[in-house]
Parts: C-alpha cells; sequence; structure tokens
C-alpha cells in the first residue's frame, strides 16, 4: 500500500499522530481512573462504532475519518478538558493552530480533506448526520467505558 506525499513530512505527521496513544484523556486522569485511555483509545473505538453501525443511511467511510481526525489537534496542544479553564475561544486557537501545522505536513488534497474533517467536528453541526453520529457515539463511548472500568453510570 502506497502514502501518497513526501516521506520525510509524512513521518513527521505520523510521528505526531503517533504521540496521541500517550495523551491519557484528561476527564478520566482528572476523576482518578486507574490506567485512564488515550485519545489514541478513544479516536479508535470511536472510529470502530461507526464503522459498525447498521444505518445504511450514513457515510461510513466519512463517520470513521470524522472520528479519527475530531481530536487530533490534542498530539500537540493536549486533552484540554473544560475543569483546565481554558476558554472556548483560546481552546480553538490552539487546535486550529496545531490542526494548521499538522494538515501542512500533507499533500494537498489530503490536507484538504483532515482540515475540513476537523472543522466539520468543532463546529459540532447538528445538521450533518455523520457529526450526529459521531456526537452520539462519543457520548456513549463515555457511558461504555465506565462500564468496562467498572464505574456505575
Amino acid at each position: 500500500m502506497a502514502v501518497a506525499g513526501s516521506g520525510k513530512s509524512l513521518l513527521h505527521f505520523m510521528k505526531f499522530v503517533g504521540q496521541l496513544k500517550r495523551v491519557p484523556r484528561t476527564g478520566w486522569v482528572y476523576r482518578k481512573v486507574e490506567k485512564p485511555e488515550s485519545v489514541s483509545d478513544h479516536m479508535y473505538r470511536m472510529a470502530v462504532m461507526a464503522m459498525l453501525t447498521e444505518d445504511k443511511k450514513l457515510n461510513k467511510d466519512r463517520c470513521i475519518k470524522l472520528a479519527l481526525v475530531h481530536d487530533m489537534a490534542e498530539c500537540i496542544v493536549g486533552d484540554i478538558a473544560p475543569a483546565d479553564n481554558v476558554s472556548k475561544e483560546e481552546k480553538h486557537r490552539q487546535e486550529k493552530d496545531a490542526m494548521n501545522y499538522l494538515s501542512n505536513m500533507l499533500p494537498d488534497d489530503m490536507k484538504k480533506e483532515v482540515y475540513e474533517l476537523w472543522e466539520v467536528g468543532v463546529k459540532k453541526s447538528f445538521f450533518s448526520v455523520p457529526c450526529m453520529l459521531c456526537s452520539g457515539i462519543s457520548s456513549n463511548q463515555y457511558v461504555i467505558c465506565k462500564w468496562i472500568i467498572g464505574v456505575r453510570v
């Protein structure tokens, strides 16, 4: 399988995104959950849940991509939680800068797709069926994760 783009910039991109497996979900850390899931764990589980949906009206490929991109900026800015007292505007600015930096490592067509997917997720456009699904998956995933680690909901 060939990967498009310049090898060096794609390796840098993959190195950054690979850091997500070492970024713990802040909410779990604040709740003192032993061995909290990583941002990468969260994104992967959402992508699998999107893949397994049986709703034939949804574009599964787009839902999977949204799940994989929605928290990508956190490989640079970390998982900023409401308890961190960072304004929504500042969080958005930091994540936007991070996504610009990351997407600029990609070939133009991929850069545009990745950045636009991230923007869709950030805007939480509930007029978009894939975003509704991904938002639902994220909420449902929270309940599932709590069940997995034995916390009553």
